[in-house]
């Protein structure tokens, strides 16, 4: 597992959406995305009994596609403050959609699955968000 994480750490990499691309990696030949952790796995999972296909989905069914990212969530308080007289909570309630299914692919929502830009990061937070 350490090796797992100093590749997403030295890579700067997004561990919720590395897990989901680890999953669709299970039968991949090319080169290792995750450098040689990704070559033992491929080399255990070769060994195990199920089919490869039931491994993706099974990591799938724990590892969500979606999360609340603090970038949306700081996005959907400011349109709602910004609309508190006409009452349009378009993105709080498209957020509240798309995390109700975490696990789901929900192809026109998965900008919610994004991780932040630099610019969209999130550095404070305040208790309730």
């Amino acid at each position: 597992m350490n090796s797992w994480l100093d590749h997403l750490q030295n890579n700067e990499l997004d561990c919720s959406l590395s897990l989901r691309e680890f999953a669709e990696r299970v039968d991949s030949i090319d080169e290792p995305r995750f450098g040689e952790f990704e070559l033992r796995w491929r080399q255990r999972i070769g060994q195990q009994e199920n089919a490869r296909v039931e491994i993706a989905k099974l990591m799938n069914s724990v590892n969500p596609l979606f999360i609340p990212r603090n970038h949306r969530v700081a996005q959907a308080i400011e349109q709602a403050i910004e609309q508190v007289a006409t009452g349009d909570l378009t993105v709080f309630e498209e957020l509240n959609t798309v995390l109700s299914q975490p696990y789901s692919e929900q192809p026109t929502l998965l900008h919610y699955a994004e991780a932040p830009e630099p610019s969209e990061r999130v550095t404070h937070t305040f208790c309730g968000t």
